[in-house]
């Protein structure tokens, strides 16, 4: 998870770094050839520009407690943007960042996409308890997820059907008969 500070055009110009050569430094990453060196000056540029921080596999517990922690002022995270949020506070109590000097975390996903994460992290007995503590848990797509979660589709038969020269309407009709039957 990296946490930065816009760096504007201006700047990249002023450290001499343009698209051209930003692009360039991209296709070298792409191809796996050696390293890019960065110039030594718009090293310098990202570092006054960037504060880069990191959540490891082995922090899941705080994680948790930072889901639980909004949850309970209410607003329930889902588990990447909790990584998200619990770097920038880290950030914040690490680089001594003022008070006043805003952190933007976007979240990605809505936390019912988690929901056994989300009763893991909150405490909760099921699934379903979890979705049922979200503020908009009747909502159609809320509900489509979890049952998505809790029934998934049945991918790896579809795909091991459709072949090229088959009729795949048909193929993915009889899916859908099946899926349908399954929830009456």
């Amino acid at each position: 998870t990296t946490t930065t500070t816009t760096t504007t055009a201006e700047e990249c110009a002023a450290g001499g770094v343009d698209g051209a050569t930003i692009a360039r430094w991209m296709a070298q990453l792409q191809r796996g050839a050696e390293p890019v060196q960065l110039p030594a000056h718009f090293v310098q540029l990202l570092q006054d520009a960037c504060v880069v921080t990191s959540v490891r596999d082995h922090e899941a517990d705080g994680v948790y407690a930072t889901m639980r922690c909004f949850h309970d002022r209410g607003y329930t995270l889902d588990p990447h943007t909790s990584v998200g949020v619990r770097a920038a506070l880290r950030t914040r109590a690490r680089h001594t960042l003022p008070p006043d000097q805003p952190i933007v975390c976007m979240g990605c996903a809505h936390p019912s996409k988690f929901a056994a994460v989300l009763a893991q992290a909150l405490g909760l007995a099921s699934v379903e308890e979890a979705v049922a503590a979200l503020p908009n848990a009747e909502h159609k797509w809320v509900r489509r997820g979890v049952e998505l979660q809790t029934h998934p589709l049945p991918s790896a038969s579809i795909t091991a059907h459709l072949q090229q020269g088959q009729d795949w309407l048909a193929i993915l009709r009889t899916v859908v008969q099946d899926i349908s039957q399954r929830r009456q």
